[in-house]
């Protein structure tokens, strides 16, 4: 198997790290689906971008591309943190939904996240987004790009938060993740998220 390194996103690395984010949530599972609606996979692919250009610039972002060592540098693996931040009011991009998307899905589920997270303390490390390109999936990707978050967490005496679709659960339960919130309920019972904590390790 593979040694997977994990390396900080390129402008150039967006629109493979923009594809390899719709590929592996197509598959996985129904909130991506519920989310996308009739979106074209071009519409889908140039929110991503935008979304991740944006983040990009952003001091309490950072944005991570999983790399097979001796590969041909190419991402396999999108990991994507809020990290702490204490310099002061960070102005978030517009949100952006493609064409065809489920705007009154999209709409409800951002408004129940936001709750969630008024329940978190201000400095917290918090994984936004862990994508996978299903080849390279049960490869240990994943556990590189949650570790490096961990780790920092750990660093910082602070708790990682993140919102686990069902397929995610085992894997940061894992990690220590326990459940801290009641399950976050997409309109329809379409899909369903578990707001997951993990607390520092003590040193």
């Amino acid at each position: 198997m593979p040694k997977i390194n994990l390396e900080p996103a390129t402008t150039a690395d967006i629109p493979e790290l923009a594809a390899i984010h719709r590929i592996s949530f197509r598959q996985s599972g129904p909130l991506y689906n519920a989310v996308a609606g009739s979106a074209s996979d071009e519409s889908l692919d140039k929110t991503m971008v935008y979304r991740l250009e944006n983040y990009l610039k952003m001091p309490n972002m950072r944005v991570f591309k999983a790399v097979e060592e001796g590969g041909n540098g190419r991402p396999i693996g999108l990991g994507w943190w809020t990290v702490p931040w204490s310099g002061g009011p960070v102005e978030s991009p517009m949100r952006m939904m493609p064409e065809g998307a489920n705007q009154d899905v999209a709409q409800d589920l951002f408004e129940k996240l936001k709750e969630v997270a008024k329940s978190r303390p201000e400095q917290r490390y918090e994984l936004e987004i862990l994508s996978i390109h299903p080849d390279h999936q049960r490869m240990g990707v994943g556990r590189v790009l949650l570790q490096w978050g961990l780790d920092a967490a750990d660093s910082d005496g602070v708790p990682v938060y993140l919102d686990a679709t069902p397929a995610g659960i085992p894997m940061y339960n894992a990690f220590n993740f326990v459940q801290d919130a009641p399950p976050i309920v997409g309109l329809e019972k379409r899909f369903e998220l578990l707001p997951m904590r993990r607390d520092p390790k003590s040193s």
